[in-house]
């Protein structure tokens, strides 16, 4: 659910970002300041500016997106393949093991991507 969040919150967010970063590149900070100030007065929150806070938001909202979604697929790689993080690990070297044996091994808990999710 998170990284659902933080693609709703990077989707329906990024005007705000479009707004405060790309549409004011180039403009003195003084001018953009003052606009800003005039379309959102009394933005800022304590010592941060408006600015800041969007930055920090876009930055930890996209770490979040990238970094769950990595583990994410990770997790929907090892439920079809029908196996835990640790079993990865030890069926990789027992596929390498077989191999020099001259055997294929295969996991004895993969029913298929389909029952395997089933099974979950």
């Amino acid at each position: 659910f998170m990284v659902v969040g933080c693609a709703f919150l990077m989707t329906f967010g990024f005007e705000i970002f479009y707004e405060e970063f790309i549409e004011h590149w180039g403009i003195s900070n003084s001018e953009v300041k003052a606009n800003l100030a005039e379309k959102y007065p009394s933005e800022n929150l304590g010592v941060f500016t408006r600015r800041s806070l969007v930055f920090y938001d876009t930055f930890m909202t996209s770490a979040c997106f990238v970094t769950l979604g990595a583990l994410t697929l990770w997790h929907a790689r090892l439920i079809t393949a029908g196996q835990t993080s640790i079993e990865a690990h030890i069926n990789k070297s027992e596929t390498k093991r077989m191999a020099e044996l001259g055997k294929k091994y295969r996991n004895p808990y993969n029913f298929g991507p389909w029952f395997n999710w089933y099974l979950f």
